[in-house]
C-alpha cells in the first residue's frame, strides 16, 4: 500500500511535532514575555479600574477645567527677543 514517494501518516505526525516545537523553542524569546504581559493586563485590570474611579473622584470640576488657562510670559532671553521684534 505504502508506495515508495509516501510518508507514513506515523511519520509525518513526527515530522509536524518536531517543526512545532523547534519553531516554539526559537519563538520563546518572544512568546514568555508575550504571555507574561497578558496574564498581568488581566490581573491588573481591577486595580486600574479602582484607581480609575478614585482619581475620577478627587479630579478638577468641569467648571474649571473649562476656565481659559493663564497665558505664560515669556522670561530670560525669550523676553528680551520679543521686545526687539
Amino acid at each position: 500500500m505504502n508506495g515508495s514517494g509516501q510518508v507514513s501518516r506515523g511519520l509525518q505526525i513526527l515530522i509536524a511535532i518536531v517543526i512545532v516545537v523547534a519553531s516554539l523553542r526559537f519563538a520563546e524569546d518572544v512568546l514568555i514575555p508575550l504571555a507574561l504581559a497578558t496574564l498581568m493586563t488581566f490581573l491588573l485590570a481591577p486595580l486600574v479600574a479602582r484607581l480609575q474611579r478614585i482619581v475620577q473622584k478627587i479630579s478638577v470640576p468641569d467648571a474649571e477645567k473649562s476656565a481659559e488657562p493663564q497665558q505664560l510670559q515669556p522670561t530670560g532671553s525669550d523676553a528680551a527677543r520679543l521686545r526687539r521684534s
